[in-house]
Protein backbone atom coordinates (compact mmCIF):
# COMPACT_ATOMS: atom_id res chain seq x y z
CA UNK A 1 0.00 0.00 0.00
CA UNK A 2 1.17 3.52 -0.79
CA UNK A 3 -1.08 5.59 1.51
CA UNK A 4 -2.21 5.16 5.10
CA UNK A 5 -5.90 4.34 5.48
CA UNK A 6 -6.03 6.46 8.65
CA UNK A 7 -3.57 9.37 8.58
CA UNK A 8 -2.20 10.54 11.92
CA UNK A 9 -2.99 13.94 13.42
CA UNK A 10 0.35 15.45 12.46
CA UNK A 11 2.24 16.71 9.44
CA UNK A 12 4.75 14.16 8.20
CA UNK A 13 7.49 13.95 5.61
CA UNK A 14 5.90 12.99 2.31
CA UNK A 15 2.38 14.19 3.18
CA UNK A 16 0.21 15.52 0.38
CA UNK A 17 -1.23 18.88 1.44
CA UNK A 18 -3.19 21.67 -0.20
CA UNK A 19 -3.74 25.38 0.32
CA UNK A 20 -0.12 26.53 -0.12
CA UNK A 21 1.64 28.57 -2.77
CA UNK A 22 5.30 28.28 -3.67
CA UNK A 23 7.69 30.85 -5.08
CA UNK A 24 11.12 31.08 -6.66
CA UNK A 25 13.37 34.05 -7.24
CA UNK A 26 14.37 34.68 -10.85
CA UNK A 27 17.67 36.50 -11.40
CA UNK A 28 18.65 36.61 -15.06
CA UNK A 29 21.85 38.64 -14.59
CA UNK A 30 23.47 37.88 -11.23
CA UNK A 31 26.37 40.07 -10.10
CA UNK A 32 29.34 38.98 -8.04
CA UNK A 33 29.33 41.90 -5.60
CA UNK A 34 26.09 43.85 -5.69
CA UNK A 35 22.44 42.86 -5.48
CA UNK A 36 20.91 42.48 -8.94
CA UNK A 37 19.28 45.51 -10.53
CA UNK A 38 16.42 43.37 -11.78
CA UNK A 39 14.88 40.27 -10.32
CA UNK A 40 11.47 38.71 -10.04
CA UNK A 41 9.48 36.28 -7.94
CA UNK A 42 7.70 33.50 -9.80
CA UNK A 43 4.70 32.31 -7.80
CA UNK A 44 3.12 28.91 -8.36
CA UNK A 45 -0.28 27.87 -7.01
CA UNK A 46 -0.31 24.07 -7.16
CA UNK A 47 -3.48 22.20 -6.33
CA UNK A 48 -1.41 19.92 -4.10
CA UNK A 49 2.04 20.05 -2.57
CA UNK A 50 4.25 17.53 -0.78
CA UNK A 51 6.03 18.10 2.53
CA UNK A 52 9.77 17.50 2.17
CA UNK A 53 10.75 18.65 5.65
CA UNK A 54 11.71 15.65 7.83
CA UNK A 55 9.06 15.02 10.49
CA UNK A 56 11.40 15.87 13.38
CA UNK A 57 12.37 19.18 11.73
CA UNK A 58 8.87 20.60 11.21
CA UNK A 59 9.00 23.70 13.39
CA UNK A 60 9.53 27.47 13.56
CA UNK A 61 7.01 28.43 10.90
CA UNK A 62 8.82 26.89 7.96
CA UNK A 63 8.20 24.00 5.56
CA UNK A 64 10.04 22.68 2.53
CA UNK A 65 7.46 21.89 -0.14
CA UNK A 66 7.44 20.58 -3.68
CA UNK A 67 4.46 20.93 -6.01
CA UNK A 68 2.66 17.74 -6.99
CA UNK A 69 2.96 17.56 -10.79
CA UNK A 70 1.60 15.56 -13.68
CA UNK A 71 3.93 12.69 -14.60
CA UNK A 72 6.18 12.69 -17.66
CA UNK A 73 4.50 11.34 -20.81
CA UNK A 74 7.73 9.49 -21.65
CA UNK A 75 7.16 7.13 -18.70
CA UNK A 76 4.39 5.44 -20.65
CA UNK A 77 6.76 4.61 -23.53
CA UNK A 78 8.53 2.17 -21.23
CA UNK A 79 6.43 -0.99 -20.64
CA UNK A 80 8.26 -1.76 -17.38
CA UNK A 81 7.33 1.63 -15.92
CA UNK A 82 3.90 1.89 -17.56
CA UNK A 83 2.81 -1.23 -15.68
CA UNK A 84 3.42 0.57 -12.36
CA UNK A 85 4.84 4.10 -12.44
CA UNK A 86 5.87 3.90 -8.77
CA UNK A 87 8.73 1.69 -10.00
CA UNK A 88 10.43 5.00 -10.75
CA UNK A 89 10.87 5.34 -6.98
CA UNK A 90 12.98 2.22 -6.60
CA UNK A 91 16.32 1.04 -7.92
CA UNK A 92 16.19 -0.85 -11.22
CA UNK A 93 18.47 -2.46 -13.75
CA UNK A 94 19.84 -0.08 -16.42
CA UNK A 95 17.91 -1.83 -19.20
CA UNK A 96 14.64 -1.36 -17.28
CA UNK A 97 14.97 2.42 -17.27
CA UNK A 98 14.46 2.81 -21.03
CA UNK A 99 12.11 1.19 -23.57
CA UNK A 100 13.41 -2.18 -24.84
CA UNK A 101 13.92 -0.94 -28.41
CA UNK A 102 15.99 2.00 -27.15
CA UNK A 103 18.18 -0.29 -25.07
CA UNK A 104 18.71 -2.76 -27.90
CA UNK A 105 19.70 -0.04 -30.37
CA UNK A 106 21.98 1.82 -27.95
CA UNK A 107 25.73 1.34 -28.64
CA UNK A 108 27.72 -0.20 -25.80
CA UNK A 109 29.84 2.93 -25.51
CA UNK A 110 26.73 5.04 -25.00
CA UNK A 111 25.39 2.59 -22.41
CA UNK A 112 28.65 2.82 -20.48
CA UNK A 113 28.58 6.63 -20.62
CA UNK A 114 24.93 6.90 -19.59
CA UNK A 115 24.72 4.15 -16.97
CA UNK A 116 26.91 2.80 -14.22
CA UNK A 117 27.09 -0.73 -15.59
CA UNK A 118 29.24 -1.83 -12.65
CA UNK A 119 26.16 -1.63 -10.44
CA UNK A 120 23.39 -4.18 -11.03
CA UNK A 121 20.78 -1.76 -9.64
CA UNK A 122 20.52 2.02 -9.48
CA UNK A 123 18.04 4.88 -9.50
CA UNK A 124 16.76 6.28 -12.77
CA UNK A 125 15.15 9.74 -13.05
CA UNK A 126 17.14 10.75 -9.97
CA UNK A 127 15.12 13.81 -8.99
CA UNK A 128 11.67 12.29 -9.56
CA UNK A 129 9.41 10.49 -7.08
CA UNK A 130 6.03 9.20 -8.26
CA UNK A 131 2.84 9.23 -6.17
CA UNK A 132 0.33 6.44 -6.73
CA UNK A 133 -3.29 7.10 -7.75
CA UNK A 134 -5.85 7.71 -5.00
CA UNK A 135 -9.52 8.63 -4.92
CA UNK A 136 -8.61 12.00 -3.37
CA UNK A 137 -6.28 12.86 -6.25
CA UNK A 138 -8.26 13.70 -9.41
CA UNK A 139 -7.28 11.74 -12.53
CA UNK A 140 -6.26 13.73 -15.59
CA UNK A 141 -5.67 13.26 -19.29
CA UNK A 142 -2.00 13.19 -20.27
CA UNK A 143 -0.97 13.80 -23.86
CA UNK A 144 1.72 11.41 -24.99
CA UNK A 145 3.10 10.03 -28.25
CA UNK A 146 0.59 7.60 -29.69
CA UNK A 147 -2.41 9.22 -28.01
CA UNK A 148 -3.62 10.58 -24.71
CA UNK A 149 -3.97 8.45 -21.60
CA UNK A 150 -6.07 8.90 -18.47
CA UNK A 151 -3.97 8.53 -15.33
CA UNK A 152 -4.05 9.21 -11.61
CA UNK A 153 -0.29 9.11 -11.06
CA UNK A 154 1.46 12.28 -9.92
CA UNK A 155 5.09 13.11 -9.19
CA UNK A 156 7.38 15.53 -7.40
CA UNK A 157 10.75 16.84 -8.56
CA UNK A 158 13.30 17.37 -5.78
CA UNK A 159 14.86 20.13 -7.86
CA UNK A 160 11.65 22.16 -7.50
CA UNK A 161 11.51 22.11 -3.70
CA UNK A 162 11.28 25.50 -1.99
CA UNK A 163 10.87 27.05 1.45
CA UNK A 164 7.43 28.27 2.53
CA UNK A 165 6.85 30.34 5.68
CA UNK A 166 3.71 29.80 7.74
CA UNK A 167 3.13 31.14 11.26
CA UNK A 168 0.80 28.22 12.05
CA UNK A 169 3.61 25.68 11.74
CA UNK A 170 5.02 25.06 15.24
CA UNK A 171 5.68 21.31 15.21
CA UNK A 172 4.19 18.25 13.48
CA UNK A 173 1.12 18.21 15.77
CA UNK A 174 0.63 21.99 15.99
CA UNK A 175 0.35 22.82 12.32
CA UNK A 176 -2.48 23.52 9.86
CA UNK A 177 -3.64 19.90 9.82
CA UNK A 178 -6.80 20.77 7.90
CA UNK A 179 -4.56 21.12 4.82
CA UNK A 180 -3.46 17.49 4.99
CA UNK A 181 -4.87 15.25 2.25
CA UNK A 182 -2.85 12.03 2.25
CA UNK A 183 -0.13 10.37 4.29
CA UNK A 184 2.38 7.84 2.96
CA UNK A 185 2.79 4.42 4.51
CA UNK A 186 6.03 3.71 6.35
CA UNK A 187 7.32 1.78 3.31
CA UNK A 188 6.48 4.52 0.80
CA UNK A 189 7.94 7.20 3.07
CA UNK A 190 11.12 5.13 3.41
CA UNK A 191 11.40 4.92 -0.38
CA UNK A 192 10.97 8.70 -0.64
CA UNK A 193 13.62 9.27 2.02
CA UNK A 194 16.07 6.87 0.37
CA UNK A 195 15.70 8.35 -3.10
CA UNK A 196 15.87 11.93 -1.87
CA UNK A 197 19.03 11.09 0.13
CA UNK A 198 20.56 9.52 -2.99
CA UNK A 199 19.70 12.61 -5.05
CA UNK A 200 21.42 15.02 -2.67
CA UNK A 201 24.17 12.58 -1.69
CA UNK A 202 25.54 11.71 -5.14
CA UNK A 203 29.31 12.10 -5.37
CA UNK A 204 30.59 13.66 -8.62
CA UNK A 205 33.20 11.72 -10.56
CA UNK A 206 35.84 14.40 -10.00
CA UNK A 207 35.53 13.92 -6.22
CA UNK A 208 36.04 10.17 -6.31
CA UNK A 209 39.78 10.53 -6.75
Amino acid sequence: MFYEDTPCEALRFGDVIRGFVTGSARIDSPKAADPPDEYGIEVEVPQYSVVLTPCCSIRRGCLSLAPLLHVLPSFFKNPFLAEDLTRVNREMRPEQSVPPDVWESMPEQQKAARFDLSRPLGYAFNSIFVYAPHDLLPPYKLDKPGGAVDTGYYMIDFARACRVLCDEVHNPQQSPLHTKVLELTVQARSELRDKMADYFGRVPAEDLG
